[in-house]
This record gives C-alpha cells, sequence and structure tokens, in this order.
C-alpha cells in the first residue's frame, strides 16, 4: 500500500513562474509564518488536504512529500492539475523527497488553493493556503 506523508525538511530543484527567474529550492527565503496541517492520501482515490497559513513577505512556504511502498521510500512525482490562482509553485526532488513551494503574489491577502495527483498513483493533494501580510 502506498501513503503519502508530510516532512518538514528537504531540498529540491524546480521551475519558476513565468517571468521569474530559474530558483532551486534548496535556497529558498522561508516566509517568516509557514504552519502547515496534513492528512495522508492513500493510493486510489483517496484525497489528501494540506491547510497552510503563511505571511505575504516575499519568502515561500513549503511541503515534503515522499512516498513508501513495500517498505520503501521512494520520491513521489506529481501533476499539478489546478494551478494557484494567486502565486507560484516550484517543484522538484532531492533524495527521497519531493518539494512543492508555494509563494504568493506580492500584495495579495486571502485564500489560494492548487491540487496535485500523484503520477503513479492518482491520489489527490488539496493544498489550501491562507495567506495573511
Amino acid at each position: 500500500m502506498i501513503s503519502w506523508k508530510v516532512l518538514m525538511i528537504a531540498c529540491a530543484i524546480g521551475v519558476p513562474g513565468a517571468g521569474a527567474a530559474a530558483q532551486s529550492v534548496t535556497d529558498l527565503p522561508r516566509a517568516k509564518i509557514c504552519a502547515r496541517r496534513s492528512t495522508i492520501a492513500v493510493a486510489g482515490h483517496d484525497v489528501g488536504t494540506t491547510v497552510i497559513r503563511m505571511s505575504n513577505d516575499g519568502g515561500w512556504c513549503w511541503l515534503d512529500l515522499f512516498a513508501v511502498y513495500a517498505s520503501m521510500q521512494y520520491v513521489p512525482t506529481f501533476r499539478v492539475t489546478q494551478a494557484p490562482a494567486h502565486g507560484e509553485l516550484l517543484m522538484g526532488a532531492l533524495e527521497k523527497r519531493a518539494r512543492v513551494a508555494y509563494r504568493p503574489a506580492k500584495d495579495f491577502e486571502g485564500e489560494d488553493t492548487y491540487v496535485l495527483v500523484g503520477t503513479l498513483t492518482n491520489a489527490e493533494r488539496v493544498v489550501t493556503i491562507t495567506v495573511t501580510r
């Protein structure tokens, strides 16, 4: 059985949003407030949820995810099925973890959402971010 868990420490490389310079998620400046809470999505059509509360101070907030199959940890891969409307994502992998980092658009305050689907499992993760100043 495959399960998804959230970790708090890992590194990765990513792809920038439109007009942004390429940046590695290993050196992202972290938002002053970046609190995460998640549930686990099991294989199939399960939905995992993540709620993030963060400040809009130019920094990033991220999820570090890994998957386990037959007691072996591996890097999960995702596709974005719903991009955030008010921010940008960087995604990448290092060792046996995947990092998905989010940064809100300048001056945005409110709620944003993005959705990831595991490419091997079709397990969905809905990430809701509340951004404050």
